[in-house]
């Protein structure tokens, strides 16, 4: 009995290594990834244009909705002009330019001598679920 009792005060004063802190939590995985090109001189761009968004998912509302919150964010930034024409101009269709992760170099590279475009945004819509715990796929 007296071993008992000498044991249980010992023991009351050890915390386990696994519950004391061992310093700063580790972050979480990011929910996006994005690349920068080092070195991209951005204040070079004065015109962007914006192509129709391939959409992937069910909902055939998304890519117009997508396209259409894309071209506004950036034109919110002041930096550059936007151009984002009508999705059923006759200089493109996005079910043509991209296809299957893949676009037509050529063509992107003759629509930015028509629009004289220094950049060209191109997106594909992967997943899209507006309701209940709504989400996005986005590829840009």
């Amino acid at each position: 009995m007296f071993l008992a009792a000498s044991i249980v005060p010992i023991l009351g004063c050890r915390t386990p290594r696994s519950i004391q802190p061992t310093g700063p939590a580790t972050p979480p995985p990011p929910t996006a990834s994005q690349y920068h090109l080092d070195g991209f001189d951005w204040t070079r761009v004065a015109r962007v244009l914006v192509l129709p968004v391939n959409n992937e998912s069910r909902y055939n509302c998304a890519a117009c909705e997508v396209r259409r919150a894309l071209a506004s964010e950036l034109q919110r930034l002041g930096r550059f002009e936007v151009v984002a024409p009508p999705d059923d101009h006759p200089a493109f269709l996005a079910e043509t330019i991209h296809v299957h992760g893949r676009f037509d170099e050529a063509e992107m590279l003759n629509l930015g001598h028509l629009f004289a475009a220094d950049v060209i945004i191109l997106a594909s819509i992967t997943d899209y679920m507006p309701y209940n715990r709504s989400r996005l796929g986005l590829v840009v």
